[in-house]
């Protein structure tokens, strides 16, 4: 059984159209780093280009590889983030289990 079967109707519309339809639009939102975050993600990322590549990128450049890290690569991080998450609080609540009290009537 799948771990999404708790779901019930959500789940079968899941699987007949492959996923929730706007999910994403509803409930995720655009990463948006402030603009201290994403000057210094483009200097990392100036820096790791200098040091490990031999390269000297400019800010566009840099700002470009941030977008398509942010666009393509972070929902992969989000994702298993989500996964662990969910394990973690379902690991909690069969916990809630062993605080039950007998009822031997």
């Amino acid at each position: 059984m799948s771990k999404l079967a708790h779901l019930g109707k959500y789940y079968e519309r899941f699987l007949k159209i492959g996923r929730i339809t706007n999910w994403e639009d509803k409930y995720m939102q655009k990463i948006e780093l402030t603009k201290d975050l994403k000057i210094q993600a483009i200097n990392e990322i100036r820096k790791y280009f200098s040091t490990e590549r031999d390269e000297n990128i400019g800010d566009l450049s840099a700002e470009l590889f941030l977008n398509f890290v942010t666009e393509k690569i972070a929902p992969f991080f989000y994702n298993q983030g989500i996964r662990d998450a969910h394990q973690y609080i379902s690991e909690r609540l069969e916990d809630l289990y062993g605080l039950e009290k007998s009822t031997n009537i």
